[in-house]
């Protein structure tokens, strides 16, 4: 009794101290089919993808170098992922595919010339990277002790301009794992995108919450895991389980002309009702085209929900059915 208390009481804190965090709901894999840790991800399902696009606001950015904007190309446009999870009995399992980047930097020396997926665990230099880069360059002791040079059981990586990760990690050595029920951590999986077109960098992290300042460099809000999601361990299987042309199957979205001025066409086919909802690159809801189904297309003339032409620049399309989301990026110019 004692120790289900001590767990209440720790869950009870971290809502309370923490506030509104985002949930990632990871499901339970039979061992038998647990991922092999090798770079590619042909043997998982597409029922353990917690995020198809993982980015899709600017609060799940923690740093932007420097003292503006420039080193930030955009949301769907700067880096993007698509993220599977799964978990056994004692591990953790993370596949992290990029699926866009502005500035893609692989196959190079030096932590600073290559792209990473970034684990952090709530703390000042308790993290580990993973390197798009054949050569392991970090003295961290986490990165080290998960090195994907001499431990292909624990991480792997597959060397391209979009890089393939993989990582298991067990869930006892994450330090903020609480074994509540059901258990979760705090952890943040993302990347520090480097840009080295203007000698800037990015920092992402999956389902973040991070309002302040994107410029603060000296709180390190990457290392706080105030801002982290609710890494959530169900006990569950996954109710739906389908492969990927399946679920591309399910519905589609798609705009044209794009870019576009004064107005675009989306057209949509799915297999149930849904919703267009159109989104900044800040993530902020502006405008939805409810009660829509099967196949059709919608008019959107760059105005908001009170009818305001809105700013040229970078949006996101974004199609809801059955449960599923597919993005579509527009380009608006004036």
């Amino acid at each position: 009794m004692k120790k289900i208390l001590s767990t209440v009481f720790v869950l009870c804190v971290v809502f309370l101290a923490f506030g509104q965090k985002d949930t990632v709901k990871v499901y339970a894999i039979d061992n038998a089919n647990a991922p092999t840790i090798d770079g590619s991800l042909a043997d998982w399902d597409e029922a353990y993808v917690v995020r198809a696009n993982a980015f899709t606001s600017e609060n799940q950015i923690y740093y932007i170098s420097g003292t503006d904007m420039s080193a930030f190309s955009g949301i769907g446009v700067d880096y993007d992922a698509k993220v599977y999870m799964s978990h056994d009995q004692d591990n953790l399992y993370i596949g992290w595919q990029v699926l866009a980047d502005d500035y893609p930097l692989s196959n190079a020396y030096g932590w600073q010339n290559v792209d990473n997926m970034r684990i952090s665990f709530g703390a000042k230099d308790d993290w580990m990277y993973i390197y798009n880069a054949p050569i392991l360059a970090d003295s961290n002791p986490r990165t080290l002790a998960y090195d994907y040079l001499t431990d292909g059981a624990l991480v792997a990586v597959t060397v391209q301009d979009l890089p393939i990760y993989e990582v298991k990690i067990p869930l006892l050595s994450i330090p903020r794992f609480y074994p509540t029920n059901p258990p979760f951590a705090l952890m943040s999986v993302g990347t520090e995108d480097q840009d080295l077109t203007d000698g800037g960098h990015v920092y992402w992290g999956l389902g973040a919450t991070y309002t302040g300042d994107k410029h603060d460099a000296v709180t390190n809000p990457w290392d706080n895991s105030a801002y982290y999601p609710i890494v959530q361990i169900r006990p569950e299987n996954p109710t739906k389980v389908e492969n990927a042309a399946v679920a591309q199957a399910e519905a589609a979205i798609a705009a044209s002309p794009n870019p576009f001025n004064p107005a675009t066409t989306i057209s949509y086919t799915m297999k149930s009702t849904g919703s267009i909802n159109i989104y900044t690159s800040e993530g902020k809801l502006i405008k939805s085209f409810t009660g829509l189904n099967n196949s059709g297309a919608v008019a959107w003339n760059g105005t908001d929900a009170c009818g305001n032409t809105v700013a040229a620049g970078i949006y996101i399309a974004q199609l809801v059915s059955k449960g599923n989301v597919f993005n579509t990026k527009l380009a608006y110019t004036k």
